[in-house]
């Protein structure tokens, strides 16, 4: 991530932004960069244990491919 921080800090002056722009941005992404991927997959994780909560228990587990497939 500092290597990325170098190279985006670079490319901004070569652009002509003022220097704490450049660092709010950054430090914006990088903080989303943290929190974002992990948000998604966890609520991914959440639904697919939820609706194999409710297949697991309404329904025998042989039958869950035929109901996964509709």
């Amino acid at each position: 991530m500092a290597a990325q921080r170098d190279r985006f800090v670079r490319g901004a002056h070569e652009r002509g932004f003022p220097a704490k722009k450049i660092e709010k941005i950054f430090d914006l992404m990088a903080q989303f960069a943290g929190y974002g991927f992990n948000k998604s997959h966890s609520a991914r994780t959440r639904c697919w244990r939820s609706i194999r909560r409710v297949l697991k228990t309404h329904y025998r587990s042989s039958s869950w491919p035929r109901y996964l497939l509709r």
